[in-house]
């Protein structure tokens, strides 16, 4: 799931799945109740996918299929570019909206980044009202938007600020550049503008 979400995200396609594929949809650390990634000791998407490695576990002779949103998406990259040359390699990524269109954005997209998470911090009531009036945004309704806005309470606002400083999506170059020794083909696709963050 990407930034502020939730394995909900994933809810439209647990029942299109086979009998044959077991689905595994964690909570990313610094979301819900998970803890912080200062209290994990994780600093980048680099730790970040360290972390869901070994949490999750990677069965040996098992193929499996990494799929990520965002942040998600982000994360299989670099989980992908850890274990590519390794036989606990996954067999294929399926990333959507994992950041491809703010590459070169560099230096502007970390400063924006720097500002929303000392707004989160501040003032998070206001920080979600202006966070949905992006133009991504501009298909839901208001009743929508509320709804959204109340699901962020699960979520601490100080770890989720930490995220936003730690998990740039500028990174995700170096994990690109490491794609053509992937086990299948990239495909990557920019998501419709219904999204749940």
């Amino acid at each position: 799931h990407g930034w502020s979400g939730s394995p909900n995200f994933w809810n439209p396609i647990k029942n299109h799945l086979g009998e044959s594929i077991t689905p595994i949809f964690p909570i990313l650390p610094a979301h819900g109740d998970e803890p912080s990634l200062q209290d994990l000791g994780i600093d980048g998407l680099e730790g970040m996918a360290r972390h869901l490695i070994h949490s999750l576990g990677v069965a040996d002779g098992i193929p499996y299929y990494l799929c990520g949103y965002s942040l998600g998406g982000r994360i299989a990259l670099e989980w992908n570019r850890q274990l590519h040359d390794s036989e606990f390699a996954p067999k294929g990524l399926a990333l959507i909206s994992a950041g491809f269109s703010n590459l070169g954005a560099g230096e502007s997209r970390r400063k924006l980044d720097l500002e929303r998470a000392e707004k989160l911090r501040r003032e998070p009531k206001d920080f979600w009202q202006e966070w949905y009036r992006q133009e991504i945004f501009g298909g839901l309704s208001q009743a929508d938007i509320d709804q959204r806005i109340s699901e962020k309470k699960q979520h601490n606002s100080h770890h989720l600020a930490e995220a936003l400083e730690r998990l740039n999506p500028e990174t995700v170059e170096a994990c690109r550049q490491n794609l053509p020794q992937s086990p299948q083909p990239l495909r990557s696709a920019e998501a419709p503008v219904k999204t749940d963050c």
